[in-house]
């Protein structure tokens, strides 16, 4: 049906019977959440979706996460000293100047501290014996309550 309205007619809203939503029109409601509200302050949003997304810096002041994925952190300044999470374990791996400076790794039932490569104690959650591995000099130690047992 068409309507012709002549250079005088109007016509309100209120005039229209079985007046659509803004939903049944494919549009949002002035309360959605996902409507999106841009001002000189920032951006405003509900829920973004997006397969990526590039920007020259992201705060991570603003950012609260329970579950942080990350594979190496940088120190701010010193790209070639980091944090490196990886193995197949989850072995903990400290970086200076680009190499293993310092290992924690995870054996399964024991753990190991290692620096630059050579192990220095172990430590066995099976046994809860911890062992020292290679040569140690304790002669700036004061040691109390020690037993020594020979052979």
């Amino acid at each position: 049906m068409n309507v012709k309205m002549g250079a005088n007619a109007s016509l309100s809203w209120s005039q229209v019977t079985n007046q659509p939503t803004a939903a049944t029109l494919g549009g949002l409601m002035a309360n959605s959440t996902r409507l999106t509200h841009i001002d000189a302050n920032g951006v405003y949003t509900g829920t973004i979706t997006a397969d990526q997304i590039i920007a020259g810096k992201i705060d991570a002041s603003f950012i609260n996460t329970t579950n942080l994925s990350a594979e190496q952190i940088y120190q701010q300044g010193f790209p070639s000293n980091f944090v490196r999470v990886g193995g197949q374990l989850g072995d903990l791996q400290l970086h200076y100047k680009g190499q293993n400076y310092f290992t924690i790794y995870n054996g399964i039932d024991y753990a190991s501290l290692i620096h630059l490569g050579s192990e220095h104690l172990r430590f066995s959650g099976a046994t809860n014996i911890a062992v020292p591995l290679g040569t140690w000099d304790f002669s700036e130690a004061n040691m109390i309550g020690l037993t020594a047992t020979f052979g």
